[in-house]
Parts: C-alpha cells; structure tokens; sequence
C-alpha cells in the first residue's frame, strides 16, 4: 500500500460531490489504496468510516461482477 497514494485519494473522494460516484469511479489500484489507508489510518466512524463502507461496498460488487479488474 502506498500510504500517501491512499490518504490523497481520500481527500479527493471526500471533496467529491458525490461520494459514491468517486468511489465508484475508482480504478481497481486507487480503490485498494483507498481501502488499505482507510482500515490503516481511520476510524470507522465519522466520514471515514462511511467512505469505508462505501469502498467496502463497490469492492464487493466488483468481485461479484467477475473480479476487481482496473
């Protein structure tokens, strides 16, 4: 994980106008940094936590359509 790669992909999800949209938007690479920083670095309250389950959501969608592919 890059560590820093994950935090600005944070910030840049959470000054979206849609949250969900960005997540959702994320290529495979960037929404396993996001995923890693979060559960390394944030708690799962708050807009973290949300941004959490919403990363959660998309990557489990993903692999149910036929894996998490960029």
């Amino acid at each position: 994980m890059n560590k820093g790669k994950g935090k600005a992909i944070f910030r840049s999800v959470c000054d979206a106008p849609d949250t969900v949209r960005a997540v959702s938007d994320l290529p495979a690479k960037d929404l396993t940094d996001l995923y890693s920083y979060l559960r390394a670095n944030c708690s799962e309250s708050g807009v973290s936590g949300q941004i959490l389950g919403i990363a959660t959501v998309e990557s489990a969608e993903r692999l149910h359509k036929g894996g998490n592919k960029a």
